[in-house]
């Protein structure tokens, strides 16, 4: 990884009196080209097989784990960039330049990497084509596009919720807020926050039937209730499966670096204006040491 001083290599060797003398079948110079080859290579072959190894090390610890793109459903802010682009809140996402989507947390960044043109989109129980001018490139390395829609359904309460009495069950799913439907989590918000310190009626479906109910919103804009989030799946790999599971990774990380540099040669993506430095790797740690964050 550092200087290396080798018998015989002509373009580093501080002997010039040895580079004067006849080639020594031991010299670096005297080996096959193959095999010099192999040994300017030396460092950068290790740092793929240390990633190999880190890769496969954190798949066999932790696995891998994702929220599946086919089973969940974006949501969509009016005036956004995706509103813009054509997306509609429910929307599920299935293919990127017909190439079928698995991780929801990775396709926009797929998208600006590819360059994708043409989204394929599940709405309404029909397919759909969504179509991306190149021009939004540049605006997707920067803006975030959607987010994960998040049905509003109650899991718990919280341990301060002014709802305690209320009759809120986990598994109720609330569906109108004071007349006004309600399809995701995030439609309730400004609702909610609107009606701070105020009470709110509330439609709840249970079990296919409706009813409703006053809930009380605190200071903040809270019902104080905690939400079921779609859940992630994971990946668990045995020791043997890790191996060629990492080395998947590891060329799957290489090959998105190269697209990353082939952006960042393209003027027009604006690219450039988002490389950042050691510090901009640390502010993309969380705030709590994260062992699985860091070795990716």
């Amino acid at each position: 990884g550092g200087y290396c001083s080798i018998a015989g290599m002509i373009d580093e060797s501080m002997n010039l009196g040895q580079m004067q003398q006849a080639p020594q079948p031991w010299e670096f110079r005297s080996k096959p080209a193959w095999q010099r080859l192999l040994v300017m290579f030396g460092g950068v072959l290790f740092n793929f097989i240390l990633g190999i190894l880190l890769f496969s090390f954190s798949l066999f610890k932790w696995g891998d784990a994702y929220i599946p793109a086919d089973k969940s459903c974006v949501y969509v802010y009016e005036g956004s960039l995706a509103d813009e682009l054509g997306f509609k809140s429910g929307d599920i996402i299935l293919a990127l330049d017909d190439e079928p989507t698995k991780d929801f947390q990775k396709i926009q960044l797929d998208i600006a990497r590819n360059m994708v043109s043409k989204v394929t989109v599940l709405r309404d129980s029909a397919k759909t084509d969504v179509y991306i001018d190149q021009k939004y490139i540049a605006d997707l390395l920067n803006n975030q596009l959607f987010d994960l829609a998040i049905p509003f359904i109650v899991k718990e309460l919280t341990d301060e919720s002014l709802n305690k009495e209320a009759g809120l069950l986990s598994g109720d799913k609330i569906i109108m807020l004071d007349s006004t439907a309600i399809s995701y989590v995030q439609d309730a918000l400004p609702i909610l926050t609107a009606k701070a310190g105020q009470e709110i009626a509330a439609t709840i479906l249970r079990d296919s039937a409706a009813f409703t109910t006053p809930l009380l919103v605190d200071a903040q804009g809270n019902i104080g209730v905690y939400f079921q989030i779609p859940n992630y799946e994971r990946l668990e790999s045995s020791l043997l499966e890790s191996i060629p599971a990492g080395c998947v990774k590891a060329y799957d990380a290489t090959v998105g670096q190269i697209k990353d540099l082939r952006l960042l040669a393209k003027p027009s993506t604006g690219a450039y204006k988002s490389v950042g430095s050691i510090i901009a790797i640390t502010d993309a740690m969380p705030q709590q040491w994260n062992w699985p964050v860091f070795i990716n």
